[in-house]
């Protein structure tokens, strides 16, 4: 079920989003989860060698690295 958010919910969430954003842009830095233990972790964007979890010590493509906040709602978090 898909549920809508309360408005002012939203807002603050969507405020999350712009200020991740920021981050990626003037300062070239990126919150990625590690696709192996889902820690989050932050990577340069110029960096084009594998990222390295500091947490489980898996070691891949950025691809195996999902954007923190890209394509997620707050639902998503709601039952972590």
């Amino acid at each position: 079920m898909n549920k809508q958010l309360p408005t002012k919910q939203k807002e603050k969430w969507d405020s999350q989003v712009l200020m991740a954003e920021r981050i990626v842009i003037k300062l070239g830095i990126n919150i990625v989860t590690c696709g192996e233990c889902g820690h989050v972790l932050l990577h340069g964007t110029d960096d084009s060698d594998d990222i390295e979890c500091p947490h489980c010590g898996f070691k891949s493509e950025s691809c195996d690295f999902p954007d923190f906040f890209h394509e997620r709602s707050l639902e998503d978090f709601k039952n972590l």
